[in-house]
């Protein structure tokens, strides 16, 4: 028979169990179990009536449901970083997918969240619970700042980045710091989500003498949509009259739910139940990639949207807690909460302090039944970055912009929706109510602190030959180099000070001719000031009388030079300094002119960077009669 706690604990002080009596209360277990693009209609509990969902349907009616739930933002990396930090996209430090490529396939990920950020998991680990996280990351690529162990967690399993989870049949995974080899594609043991499921009850088991914090972000609905052929929770769609991804993408949702009530099953038998908070809830709405179809299964419900939407089905997402003996069965609630609301929730729970400035509330007093003291927000805000948009909620009121170029809201359109009357947002009154939406204009710029970053309006960092184009160039002092831009053929990069080699932004970049790649100045394992510097060989003496810089500016962190200089030699040990271009406004591409000189070996010395926090270099070119 399972003992209730609080019951246990004044029968041994009535008992005289001094020892007992005067213990520490009781922490309860945490388990936050966050699916990967499940729309707020995809689940019974929230009104699906086609994909099978029993166990989180009977979650729901064993526990509490909230109907007026929000996740971080409408994609993956900014709201798993509004769960971890307590903040809300305004204020986080990712604010949209920023992604971190090296032809290293484990070294991949995405730009790391700073070491001074205070998570969710290492709030728990100074309460003294053990951290897990099984699934998904995305806040920082292997061995960075803000990688998972680095980061609060004690034990990590899974994918670090989130374009590697993409894939159901990844080949390899990791445990903590090892690389765990799985299975070929279309077998059980290549099947990620299955060894996610292993490793999330081992994590439970292993700890269930001692509070532990278990962040379970699963993967699934998101694409790729791919399953065994012969799972149980597919094949029992198999006859249906629906497309084959749809049995696929309905089989997926029915293997997580069958492995979230494998769980709560779990927890009843090691009799930690009652003293164990179950979350379950997903990261943003319902995608349409890899052949899925938002409107087959009503993936978004009631609401409209999807993901990378600002409307209510791109960021509205299903929310229910599970706590035998604690959270009273069958309880529904229109509380507006939000991922950034965990912080403060699991801090309470754990009996430590939330970090100073953060945006979520706690709900315990929610989950305890005490609705009448539980703590409401004044608003909910929401930003994306790439594509750029925002909107804030604040009671039944809703203002977004589906497209935002620049910090002010008077430079876009603002929809504005009373949710109370018009769930399905088809009715935008904005032109009637110009009070309220200066109202919410006032409040957007209040909850946006600017970004280094995430610059509204900036262009994507992936614009490539397209942004570069665009962008003016600027001769210095007025001076056109008198010959031609040279051929790069046979040029070579000899030494390097600083390259960002992890994501493959070497310094080799700088010459290959292509402008949508880069040479970037951030050093691995840590930042190093400049100046950095490169060195070109030319493979045989040329003459030049100009060299043109095509800085890379793309609102991340990235910048363009703000001051560089250039050297000539025809060995690799004298350097003559031939120009030093200043200037006021770095310009995207800038052409400094100066005497004809015969040189094989040029040196670029960056000394700093404007519009953001490291110098980037697109393109070096060469001016002269090449002879």
């Amino acid at each position: 028979m399972k003992k209730i706690v609080g019951s246990m604990v004044l029968a041994s002080a009535a008992l005289g169990f001094g020892a007992v009596a005067s213990a520490e209360p009781v922490k309860p277990n945490i388990i936050f179990i966050m699916c990967d693009d499940l729309g707020y209609g995809q689940i019974g509990a929230y009104g699906q009536k086609m994909i099978q969902t029993p166990r989180i349907d009977r979650m729901a009616k064993e526990g509490l449901l909230l109907t007026d739930y929000y996740s971080g933002t409408a994609v993956c990396a900014p709201s798993r970083c509004a769960l971890m930090t307590g903040q809300h996209v305004g204020h986080t430090y990712i604010r949209g997918n920023h992604e971190i490529k090296s032809a290293n396939p484990q070294e991949n990920g995405q730009l790391p969240i700073p070491a001074e950020t205070i998570t969710v998991a290492e709030k728990m680990r100074e309460a003294g619970y053990a951290t897990g996280l099984v699934g998904k990351w995305g806040l920082g690529y292997p061995a960075s700042e803000g990688d998972p162990l680095k980061q609060g967690f004690d034990f990590f399993a899974g994918y670090n980045c989130q374009r590697h989870a993409h894939q159901y049949y990844p080949g390899w995974v990791w445990r903590n710091r090892e690389v765990v080899e799985l299975g070929k594609k279309g077998t059980a043991e290549g099947y990620s989500h299955y060894f996610l499921t292993r490793e999330a009850r081992s994590f439970i088991t292993e700890n269930k003498d001692h509070p532990f914090f278990l962040y379970l972000a699963y993967t699934i609905p998101h694409s790729n949509i791919e399953i065994p052929p012969d799972e149980p929770c597919y094949t029992m769609y198999r006859n249906k009259n629906w497309p084959e991804k749809q049995k696929i993408h309905a089989g997926m949702i029915s293997l997580m739910d069958q492995d979230v009530g494998g769980i709560l099953d779990l927890l009843q038998e090691l009799e930690i139940d009652e003293r164990t908070l179950v979350v379950f809830t997903s990261d943003n709405g319902p995608h349409s990639e890899g052949g899925a179809k938002p409107d087959f299964f009503d993936d978004n419900g009631p609401l409209r949207g999807i993901k990378r939407n600002m409307y209510e089905g791109g960021i509205r997402v299903p929310f229910v807690a599970w706590w035998p003996g604690v959270i009273a069965p069958g309880q529904t609630s229109k509380h507006i909460g939000a991922h950034w609301d965990l912080m403060p929730t699991a801090c309470e729970l754990a009996g430590v302090e939330p970090p100073p400035k953060i945006d979520g509330i706690s709900y315990v007093p929610l989950l305890k039944g005490d609705a009448a003291n539980q703590p409401k927000h004044q608003y909910v805000y929401f930003e994306l970055h790439r594509p750029d948009k925002r909107g804030l909620r604040m009671g039944d009121w809703v203002a977004l912009q589906e497209k935002t170029t620049g910090d002010d809201p008077d430079l876009d359109r603002v929809e504005l929706y009373n949710l109370a009357a018009d769930l399905a947002q088809e009715h935008d009154l904005a032109a009637d109510y110009p009070e309220k939406v200066a109202e919410f204009k006032m409040l957007m710029r209040k909850a946006h602190v600017p970004s280094e970053e995430f610059v509204f309006g900036k262009p994507k960092a992936s614009a490539g030959k397209a942004s570069a184009k665009k962008g003016k160039t600027v001769y210095f002092d007025n001076r056109k180099p008198a010959g031609r831009k040279l051929a790069k053929q046979g040029w070579k990069v000899v030494s390097v000070s600083s390259e960002s080699a992890h994501n493959g932004r070497t310094a080799a970049m700088a010459i290959d001719g292509n402008p949508g790649t880069w040479w970037h100045s951030q050093f691995k394992p840590s930042n190093v000031p400049h100046p950095h510097e490169l060195v070109i060989d030319l493979g045989q003496p040329v003459e030049i009388d100009g060299l043109g810089c095509l800085a890379r500016n793309d609102g991340v962190g990235t910048g363009t030079l703000s001051g560089y200089e250039v050297y000539v030699s025809t060995d690799p040990k004298s350097f003559e300094k031939v120009a030093a271009p200043t200037f006021a406004e770095p310009p995207f591409y800038g052409v400094v002119a100066f005497a004809p000189v015969k040189a094989r070996y040029i040196k670029l010395k960056t000394l700093g960077s404007a519009n953001g926090k490291f110098a980037a270099v697109a393109e070096i070119d060469l001016y002269g009669s090449g002879e």
